[in-house]
């Protein structure tokens, strides 16, 4: 086993270190797993969210050429609201606030 430089241990603290390492190897790897199992759900989230947002503006934009009100200024705003990056915000009172 390999200690660092100038540091000495007493015989009970290297039995306590060899008995805690499998302890602390199977945090580390239960933290891996952790981290890379949320990344991915993140990833998965981003993809869909782009996925759905897009299928919302072709489906305005296709009601848009049915109808022809939202070629507006007022149809301007709704395209406004559809478009817009994705973002973690407090929706109050079904507004998003993005501080």
């Amino acid at each position: 086993m390999w200690w660092p430089r100038g540091t000495a241990f007493s015989p009970s603290e290297r039995c306590f270190a060899n008995a805690r390492r499998p302890l602390f190897n199977s945090y580390r790897t239960k933290d891996l797993t952790f981290r890379t199992f949320r990344n991915e759900a993140l990833e998965q989230y981003q993809t869909l969210f782009d996925l759905t947002s897009r299928y919302i503006y072709l489906a305005a934009k296709s009601y848009a050429y049915e109808t022809g009100p939202l070629a507006t200024m007022e149809g301007d705003a709704v395209f406004a609201n559809i478009v817009v990056p994705p973002a973690l915000g407090d929706m109050t009172e079904g507004k998003i606030s993005r501080d």
